[in-house]
């Protein structure tokens, strides 16, 4: 069984490998024991080489810093980890920023999970939809072919809610019922002309009218 130190050199050379890819920089420029630090160091002299600021004044940054030291070596225990990191991932594409860009944050921790994750059963990564759509995200976007075995990742096809295709159906048997409604429904403009004249004369004040004439003739006679 791999000691814990020899795990730690492992992850950091992975994570030597993997940074000096997100900066452009070439990792063979460091000597062989910069990977003998903490990540924490290790991320400063990378930056320091780029003439960039170290991570003290980065609160985000030194949180995942943070994580990625303190991810644990055993088996048993990162299923649990990698449970809440799950739930970090809901709302975001990337660890660091509310952008899309992945960060050196996300490179990092990357580095650290990628041995744990590869080896998760398929029932263990359905468990862990948003940190397997961000590992897949960042495998697009960080070409980190070269250090890592791509973890394989099975989407899930889309399928439209149910309760919105009844909704649908619904709304398509009302229009019909509608428009059955419509076409049954009498119209005053079909009716016979001879219908219309009957009702004509069948009205009170025409006959009143007829009455007034006949007995007016009588009179004249």
């Amino acid at each position: 069984m791999a000691s814990k130190g020899n795990i730690n050199l492992s992850r950091n050379k992975l994570i030597l490998s993997a940074l000096s890819i997100q900066l452009s920089l070439d990792s063979n420029q460091f000597s062989s024991d910069v990977v003998e630090n903490d990540i924490k160091s290790m991320y400063n002299i990378l930056k320091s080489s780029k003439n960039e600021r170290p991570t003290e004044n980065n609160d985000q940054m030194t949180k995942w810093i943070a994580f990625a030291e303190s991810f644990p070596t055993e088996s048993s225990a990162c299923f649990e980890v990698l449970k809440g990191l799950n739930e970090d991932l809901v709302l975001k594409s990337v660890l660091l920023g509310n952008g899309l860009k992945p960060s050196e944050a996300d490179v990092i921790v990357f580095s650290v999970i990628h041995s744990s994750v590869i080896e998760l059963s398929k029932s263990d990564k359905e468990k862990l939809p948003h940190l397997m759509r961000w590992i897949d995200y960042i495998q697009s976007k960080v070409d980190l072919g070269n250090v890592f075995k791509k973890i394989l990742h099975e989407k899930t096809p889309f399928e439209p809610h149910l309760h919105l295709q009844g909704t649908k159906a619904a709304d398509k048997v009302e229009v019909e019922s509608g428009a059955k409604k419509v076409a049954e429904s009498p119209k005053v403009a079909d009716k016979p002309e001879a219908e219309v004249k009957t009702k004509k004369s069948e009205d009170p004040k025409a006959k009143k009218s007829d009455n007034a004439v006949n007995v007016f003739q009588k009179i004249i006679l």
